[in-house]
């Protein structure tokens, strides 16, 4: 019988298997994304840890990044995604790209050419820190390389922070490929909870359902409404008042329509 080793620091491991841990400590239960040579020590960890968190492989890496955006925007934790340099990093920009205009917490881990090997035209290099770094406007609130095998659970407990707090979205780690197999014997950080602001912020909770009910009184009084909504995280007391403004919009000839024609 196979028994699962518990997440545990008293022995030497390779860094791949210290990340998954990691994701382990921060509530993971399923990562998406189309394996690649470029994270072998990751997949072994998985492998490893095959009893804790499942791995989602996935054909094509765009599906992957929405599967993990739609992840996250369902249980309001990170959905995380892995995939491999170049292609696989653009395949999966959409994704990343959702999640921004979204709000949608995610964090995409991109396996990366050696650090030997950098600023040198390595196959498939590219500059991630370029490609979804803030200049991009419209990609990830954080772009960050781990260079240091030890540091993996501060970059992963930051990068998990960052995704959560203040106005949610994605976060980008770049894994070099011989940082994954180096050997390292450090603890994973532990969970922490998420302080969101943001629209919450801007109407009150009990401000929020009085609002929609006036919405949905007063649909008819417009020839052709339209309403444009994030589907978001939505708590009990909006659900409802969407749902009853969708209805007042579609009996006064109106519509409802996804604020990001993406998913």
């Amino acid at each position: 019988m196979h028994l699962t080793p518990t997440p545990s620091t008293s022995a030497p491991q390779i860094a791949g298997h210290l990340l998954v841990q990691c994701l382990i400590e921060q509530g993971v239960t399923h990562a998406f994304g189309v394996p690649g040579e470029s994270y072998l020590a990751v997949l072994d960890g998985f492998h490893l840890y095959r009893e804790r968190i499942q791995f989602v492989v996935n054909r094509q890496e765009g599906g992957a990044a929405f599967m993990a955006e739609a992840h996250g925007k369902l249980t309001g934790r990170p959905g995380v995604c892995f995939v491999t340099r170049g292609p696989g990093a653009t395949n999966a920009c959409i994704g990343v790209h959702t999640a921004f205009q979204d709000s949608t917490p995610m964090v995409l881990l991109i396996g990366d050419v050696a650090s030997d090997q950098r600023d040198r035209e390595a196959f498939q290099e590219m500059d991630y820190r370029v490609m979804f770094g803030p200049s991009a406007l419209g990609m990830a609130k954080l772009v960050e390389r781990i260079d240091d095998a030890a540091r993996i659970p501060e970059y992963i407990a930051r990068a998990f922070a960052t995704a959560m707090n203040g106005r949610p979205g994605p976060v980008v780690l770049v894994l070099p490929e011989d940082m994954l197999t180096q050997t390292v014997q450090v603890n994973p950080a532990h969970r922490r909870s998420a302080r969101t602001v943001g629209p919450r912020r801007t109407i009150g909770r009990m401000e929020r359902p009085r609002r929609l009910a006036h919405a949905a009184r007063d649909a008819h009084k417009s020839p052709a409404p339209v309403c444009h909504c994030r589907w978001q995280r939505l708590d009990a007391a909006v659900g409802p008042g969407l749902a009853a403004l969708c209805r007042g919009l579609a009996s006064a000839g109106g519509q409802c329509l996804p604020l990001s024609g993406h998913l």
